[in-house]
């Protein structure tokens, strides 16, 4: 019997890691709709994913089509260089209450989904 040691080229996956909050897709896109962050034929044109990036400024998102979820706060690569952790926190989770309401707690997510 052969044991496999190193990495498996076939298998597809992606993942990131961002703090900030979970949202269901349709309830997010009536949403933005709603407050006119976007328009349908923009979100047609683009898609989800590509809106995301610019429906708030200083939030980034990603949209996990397989599970109907948003993801919306901050890619921890993109901390400011003279950025604390906690300033990190405290600045998306002030810019993600401005948009949702303060009834919202922000999270740290590290999510690996097929591609």
């Amino acid at each position: 019997m052969k044991i496999r040691q190193g990495f498996v080229s076939n298998s597809s996956s992606s993942s990131f890691c961002l703090y900030g909050v979970e949202l269901n897709k349709n309830e997010f896109e009536k949403m933005i709709l709603d407050k006119k962050l976007t328009t349908q034929d923009e979100l047609d044109k683009l898609g989800l994913d590509e809106v995301l990036w610019g429906v708030v400024e200083g939030l980034e998102g990603k949209c996990v089509y397989e599970w109907d979820a948003v993801y919306l706060g901050r890619f921890y690569e993109y901390i400011g260089d003279n950025e604390t952790g906690k300033e990190f926190r405290e600045n998306t989770e002030k810019a993600i209450k401005e948009l949702l309401g303060d009834d919202v707690e922000c999270k740290k997510y590290n999510e690996i989904y097929p591609d």
